[in-house]
């Protein structure tokens, strides 16, 4: 993967040496198509490099599946569903960083649901286990 990544980058630096001060017109469509697709596949090997972070971090990728729940809660039309699933987290998880990121996504959604007391409380709540663990 290292060395495709390289490969493309030398096209790409390759290509990017064109005469940057000639109008766009000068340069062959050939060579134009050929950076666009560089420029393409640079960004699908990050996307994919990006997945296998997330998948090989568990934390990481547990904080990918709550948003996924929330999106698919959304578009179905049952956001305030997706509370019971941040509040689940927050009780069973230890990993703080997973906590936090369950208690603000929690916040959120009670802010964004008209829970606004609720949603006060339960950042407040984090708030304090955040304090207590910096000292």
């Amino acid at each position: 993967m290292k060395i495709v990544k390289l490969v493309i980058l030398v096209l790409i630096l390759n290509v990017s040496l064109i005469d940057s001060s000639k109008a766009n017109d000068n340069v062959p469509p050939e060579v134009q198509k050929m950076s666009a697709f560089l420029g393409l596949m640079d960004q699908f090997y990050g996307i994919v490099g990006s997945m296998n972070d997330v998948s090989n971090d568990p934390t990481k990728a547990a904080i990918m599946q709550m948003f996924k729940i929330q999106e698919i809660y959304e578009q179905r039309g049952e956001k305030a569903k997706a509370a019971e699933v941040f509040r689940a987290v927050i009780k069973e998880a230890k990993d703080p960083a997973l906590r936090n990121a369950a208690t603000i996504m929690l916040g959120d959604l009670l802010k964004e649901t008209g829970q606004a007391d609720e949603a006060i409380r339960t950042l407040r709540s984090g708030l304090l286990e955040n304090v207590k663990r910096a000292k």
